[in-house]
């Protein structure tokens, strides 16, 4: 009887673990597709989110990770 409710503890346990890395993975995954998404506007000026051509380098940088 112990051991089953060991059993049920961890089994929850891992299930929060996947539960709060498959949100980062998913997170991460949009994030990069914003990314993607201003390195279409990195030549216009009018259309860009960030001002600076630095901001624009520094935010579609981890395209390359």
């Amino acid at each position: 009887m112990f051991q089953v409710i060991i059993l049920r503890f961890e089994f929850f346990n891992s299930f929060l673990l996947f539960r709060i890395f498959s949100s980062f993975f998913f997170s991460f995954y949009f994030i990069r597709l914003l990314f993607i998404f201003n390195f279409f506007f990195f030549f216009n000026n009018r259309n860009s989110f960030y001002p600076s051509t630095l901001y624009k380098l520094l935010y579609s940088f981890p395209l390359f990770y």
